[in-house]
């Protein structure tokens, strides 16, 4: 933790504390909370962004504290639809911060968390010089994490990130993508595109074996959700 802050490790206190967060608590509180170590616009900043976390958490009917890695992905998504990189990742530097203060686990320190936000870093860039390019590294990344992964959704993201860079495909195409353009040769997987036939790697060929082995919906578009 940043400025010296002590944790609470009292059991009845981590407890009272943890009430009192669940109830969203005043300014005075997080001065309090923080140890008087923080300007008041930081202090407001704080008990904005976990104001956002307890409205996500009493919508969706989530635990509050301590958060599940699953939890902080849902949040995750659900602020990128209309919030900034930048603010999503302030957001979970002080919900990290709040648990650590509370000697709970940091669910923003999990890789999985890392990785979600290196994503968005990539997705929501907005500047206006440069975007930063997706590149065969962000790949390898994503499928050394998200191959590892029993979940389905992050087999489906790593599928969806492995077929839009190795065929250079659109979203629009992505989501019009139907099973019979997908088709095994030996250990790959061709995908067909327009008029574009396309081999993936290994790797991105396993993400896209297992994503359909999964796919159970009886339409025939495997990526026609977002």
């Amino acid at each position: 933790m940043k400025k010296n802050l002590y944790a609470y490790t009292d059991t009845t206190e981590v407890k009272g504390l943890i009430e009192r967060l669940s109830q969203r608590p005043d300014l005075e509180f997080f001065n309090q909370f923080t140890q008087f170590k923080y300007a008041k616009n930081s202090l407001l900043a704080i008990q904005n962004d976990w104001s956002r976390y307890l409205d996500f958490c009493n919508q969706a009917k989530i635990t509050i504290l301590p958060c599940s890695i699953i939890a902080m992905r849902r949040f995750i998504e659900t602020e990128a639809r209309e919030r900034k990189y930048s603010s999503i990742r302030r957001s979970c530097v002080h919900i990290g911060l709040i648990h650590q203060l509370l000697s709970l686990a940091n669910p923003t320190s999990h890789r999985t968390i890392q990785l979600s936000l290196n994503v968005l870093r990539l997705e929501k860039d907005t500047s206006p010089v440069q975007a930063i390019a997706f590149t065969k590294e962000h790949l390898a990344l994503l499928h050394s994490t998200l191959l590892k992964s029993k979940n389905n959704k992050d087999i489906r993201d790593c599928a969806i990130y492995s077929i839009m860079f190795e065929c250079a495909a659109k979203r629009s195409e992505l989501k019009a993508l139907r099973l019979e353009s997908v088709r095994k040769t030996g250990g790959t997987v061709s995908i067909t595109v327009g008029d574009s036939a396309y081999h993936l790697s290994e790797l991105s060929s396993l993400a896209c074996q297992r994503w359909l082995e999964t796919f159970t919906c009886r339409c025939s578009l495997p990526f026609c959700r977002d």
